[in-house]
């Protein structure tokens, strides 16, 4: 087996929170106004710029997993962020705010 599960059971996202003390996950919505409406990740280089990963989009009802790097983001769109505490929130306030 090239991949092993550590636990024999899923984790929790409680039980996550333990094992990645210094790791926030956090769902930011994108303001109507917000810069990046209209751009993909390939852009705003969220990783390279601010040290967070964007994990999944919900979109209306839709999730999409593991976002491509091209695809524009849309207002309203909600994006579930990692990444420390402190980066997590610079980011939170970069999606509300225009200009």
């Amino acid at each position: 087996e090239m991949f092993r599960s550590l636990y024999k059971e899923p984790s929790s996202f409680s039980d996550l929170k333990f094992q990645l003390p210094d790791v926030e996950i956090s769902a930011l919505r994108v303001a109507e106004r917000s810069p990046w409406v209209g751009k993909g990740l390939a852009t705003i280089r969220l990783r390279e710029k601010y040290g967070v990963t964007v994990l999944a989009i919900r979109r209306n009802s839709q999730i999409i997993s593991n976002p491509d790097v091209n695809m524009p983001f849309c207002a309203n769109d909600v994006l579930f962020v990692l990444g420390p505490p402190d980066k997590v929130a610079k980011v939170a306030g970069l999606t509300h705010n225009p200009g």
